[in-house]
């Protein structure tokens, strides 16, 4: 009886699940290896050759590998040392920390073009239009982690804490060596939601730039965008694909990378 009752209260979620995600996503590897929605002329790898061969998606693939790469570390660096920084201090001044996210991005954004956008003093300095999108990434993103790290500083046992400082430790090695092995589910959720976050940046860099931002804001999602205006369809298909992929990989190689470093650790 239970497992009818809790299959009955799974089906809406499958349902939709099924629609929105599995159809979608069939319908995408479909597209990618025939010759058009109104020509369904299979031709293989032609699509995707193409699409690798193509010198802007290429660009794209590196520009958004980039901005993945450096956003994410330096939003974990930066929540870290801001987490530790106010793991013994006033939960009042932990508020603005979320504020980044309680703000709509489209009002963000606007305000960011202001500082930011062409034709702002900024840009006027010779600053790269790129450190806009970092500098909005990073501040939009690192108030939540801190969060989320400071939730876990305060659920971790005191113990080990004390018993570093009666060893002499310092409060930089207690937090380094005691308290940042014991974070590691943590860092591991935030490292991995930063990361998502880093592959929706189409958003704002739409917002700030539109669809066509300098050369190295030009990201797989501006790719993918240019052709379905295009009405080029297999090409989308195969673009979303080969950005699915490597993101399908990497995921799974963190995911195997954090399951063997939390048996280490409880070991």
């Amino acid at each position: 009886m239970r497992q009818r009752v809790a299959r009955a209260l799974m089906l809406p979620g499958l349902v939709g699940f099924s629609l929105f995600y599995l159809l979608p996503l069939g319908m995408t590897c479909f597209y990618a290896f025939v010759c058009s929605p109104f020509d369904t002329t299979f031709v293989a790898l032609d699509n995707l050759t193409k699409t690798i061969g193509n010198s802007y998606f290429q660009m794209a693939l590196y520009h958004t590998a980039s901005f993945t790469l450096i956003s994410v570390g330096a939003v974990m660096l930066l929540s870290v040392f801001l987490a530790f920084l106010l793991a013994n201090g006033n939960y009042t001044f932990h508020a603005p920390f979320m504020l980044p996210v309680l703000l709509p991005t489209v009002a963000v954004c606007l305000i960011w073009s202001v500082l930011f956008g062409r034709g702002s003093r900024l840009e006027s300095l010779g600053i790269p239009v790129e450190v806009s999108l970092y500098t909005l990434f990073i501040w939009k993103n690192t108030g939540l982690q801190v969060i989320f790290l400071l939730s876990a500083l305060a659920q971790l046992p005191r113990e080990p804490m004390e018993a570093a400082a009666i060893d002499g430790a310092g409060a930089f090695g207690r937090l380094w060596y005691v308290a940042l092995p014991q974070l590691f589910p943590t860092l591991f959720f935030c490292c991995l939601y930063v990361m998502m976050c880093s592959f929706r940046i189409f958003r704002e860099a739409y917002l700030l730039y539109g669809a066509y931002p300098s050369e190295g804001l030009f990201m797989v999602q501006h790719y993918i965008n240019h052709q379905f205006t295009k009405l080029h369809y297999p090409e989308v298909a195969a673009a979303g694909l080969l950005y699915a992929i490597p993101v399908i990989i990497l995921i799974a190689f963190i995911f195997r990378v954090g399951n063997k470093a939390k048996e280490g650790h409880g070991a």
